[in-house]
This record gives structure tokens, sequence and C-alpha cells, in this order.
């Protein structure tokens, strides 16, 4: 069967039946994300279109950029919290890990929120980052 459509789909181009088609030359909007439900495809075509997202890709958004300053923080924190004194490394511990469990509610609350089938953010490992 495939070598039937295919010998048709040639024919056709060879006839020039494909030529001067609307669109051509210009990329594909490939705008249905295969991971949207079917039945959310609709509301999230309509939210794009206007300039707004659930408010769970929100959120994600915010946690992806939250975490990413975080990172970054905690970089900067491993040298003070190797040579600073015992009451300034407690502190900033306290800090850094403060705002790592507020991100990781936030990452919490976030799974709830998104639809079945969405890939999880993880939760961040201030341990593991800290080395």
């Amino acid at each position: 069967m495939p070598d039937l459509m295919d010998e048709i789909i040639r024919a056709a181009i060879e006839r020039g039946e494909f030529d001067d088609l609307p669109g051509q030359s210009q990329p594909l909007k490939l705008d249905d994300d295969p991971h949207t439900p079917a039945h959310l495809r609709l509301a999230h075509k309509l939210l794009r279109e206007n300039g707004l997202a659930p408010d769970w890709i929100a959120e994600g958004s915010g946690i992806d950029h939250d975490r990413a300053a975080l990172l970054v923080q905690i970089g900067r924190a491993r040298p003070k919290l190797r040579n600073a004194p015992p009451t300034e490394r407690a502190a900033l511990r306290a800090a850094l890990d403060a705002q790592a469990a507020a991100l990781n509610r936030r990452v919490l609350r976030h799974k709830l929120k998104a639809p079945k089938g969405i890939p999880h953010k993880p939760l961040l490992d201030i341990e593991r980052e800290l080395g």
C-alpha cells in the first residue's frame, strides 16, 4: 500500500500539482504541543494566540528562573561557607536552606497543577548543590 501512495504522490509532483501552493517555502507552523492533552489543545491555542498561558506554564517558567538564580547564588556562597566565621556560615546556610525549601514547595505545587504527561520539575537538593 505505501508503494501505491508513493507512486501517486510522485506522479502528482511530476505533473506540478504541488507547485505554487500557499505557504510554499515558508516554515511550518508547529504550534501544537504533542504533550498537551487533546481536550486542552484548543484552549491552549486560544491562550497562546492572545499572549496568555495557563497558570501552571507561567509558574513553571518562574520556577525555572528562580532555580537558576538560586544556583548562581549557591555557587557564589560556596567559598563563604568554607572560609567565613561559624556564625556567618550558619546564617548564610540557613538563608540558602530557606530559599531552597521555598523553591521546593513551589515545585511540589506545580506538580499538582501540571496536566498528566507533563515532565515534572526536579526538587533542588541543597546538599548536592553545595557539594
